[in-house]
């Protein structure tokens, strides 16, 4: 699950935009490449990317040093879309 950080904030607006659509209201703003991506890094460490992906003329992207607390975000991340998705 280490890179499903981008991928949800690129999806998560979708459901709005479609609910949008059948009501016939104007969709939200779309998503416009700020996000983040967990790097698992070794045992017990992680590197966070984060930066404008969608960025003229190229990406701008941050790669954050690998630590234990970024491992430790990655994990609290990664069990709050578990229990949002899956009830677990």
């Amino acid at each position: 699950m280490a890179g499903i950080a981008f991928a949800f904030y690129q999806g998560d607006p979708y459901p709005a935009s479609y609910a949008a659509e059948e009501a016939g209201a104007a969709p939200p703003p779309g998503f416009e490449g700020h996000g983040f991506c967990f790097v698992e890094a070794g045992i017990g460490e992680a590197a966070i990317a984060e930066g404008d992906f969608f960025a003229d003329p190229e990406p701008r992207v941050e790669l954050k040093a690998a630590s234990a607390a970024n491992a430790d975000e990655m994990r609290r991340f990664e069990a709050e879309r578990l229990e949002r998705w899956f009830g677990r």
